[in-house]
């Protein structure tokens, strides 16, 4: 099972795929959105499939999910997020080896899509507007070669595609074309009962005033207070104690 591109070794931190499945996906509002992709990845019928939500709705945790699915059906996948590709390819003569070392695949993750068309490969304008265009187009070509084979496309992006900035017309119309998953950011009060709710499956007693001062100190996004609570749960077993702002100050260091 080959979950890397030849071009260049950029896995998932063990961890996070242990910790990311459809399973574990929290959130009422986009509970269906999981259900329609893992049946849309079991089916193998959409060659492209493309999940766009804000910070903090869960895009990446479903992508990542998606990965760990297709490993447990012997399926071949990769996962490149377009924030670690930009420095990768900082020579657009590159972009045609890094699509070619995806043909093979039988599904293709690539999050992030949006970082691709914001942030330029290179410094120089006419190199940017060089590799922007190779971009897209290896894009387009990877698209069209799913599309005969039968293989998967799974992209994901903070916009949908209507509000991405792209050159090609032809690209523009293949993304618009794809099944979208369209997913929203929980609000505070969401994270605060998912926040209390993952605390008891851990056997830890987090009350509405410590779960409400865990979500205004850390910060919204989903992960990150998530990896707090586990921080928590590590300290609280070593120490005996049981969880309270001023322990949370003292792990924390807030």
């Amino acid at each position: 099972m080959n979950t890397n591109s030849p071009t260049q070794q950029l896995t998932l931190p063990v961890r996070l795929k242990q910790d990311t499945s459809f399973n574990n996906f929290y959130g009422e509002a986009n509970s269906k959105a999981a259900t329609v992709l893992e049946r849309l990845i079991s089916e193998q019928r959409e060659t492209l499939i493309y999940v766009s939500g804000p910070t903090g709705s869960g895009k990446t945790h479903l992508l990542i999910s998606a990965l760990s699915c297709i490993e447990e059906l012997d399926r071949s996948v990769c996962y490149f997020s377009f924030k670690d590709l930009d420095e990768l390819l900082v020579n657009p003569l590159e972009l045609d080896v890094f699509f070619e070392s995806l043909a093979s695949y039988s599904m293709v993750i690539l999050d992030d899509l949006d970082a691709a068309f914001q942030n330029s490969f290179t410094d120089s304008a006419v190199s940017k507007n060089y590799a922007t265009l190779e971009f897209e187009r290896g894009l387009f070509n990877l698209f069209n070669l799913f599309k005969m084979t039968s293989q998967q496309l799974l992209l994901g992006s903070q916009s949908v595609p209507s509000h991405l900035t792209i050159t090609l017309p032809d690209l523009a119309s293949r993304l618009k074309s794809g099944l979208l998953i369209n997913l929203t950011a929980m609000n505070d009060s969401q994270k605060e009962q998912l926040l209390q709710t993952i605390a008891k499956q851990k056997g830890l007693s987090l009350d509405e005033g410590l779960s409400s001062y865990i979500i205004k100190r850390s910060g919204r996004d989903f992960r990150d207070l998530l990896n707090v609570l586990e921080k928590l749960d590590q300290a609280s077993l070593s120490e005996k104690r049981k969880l309270s702002v001023p322990f949370t100050k003292k792990i924390l260091n807030w």
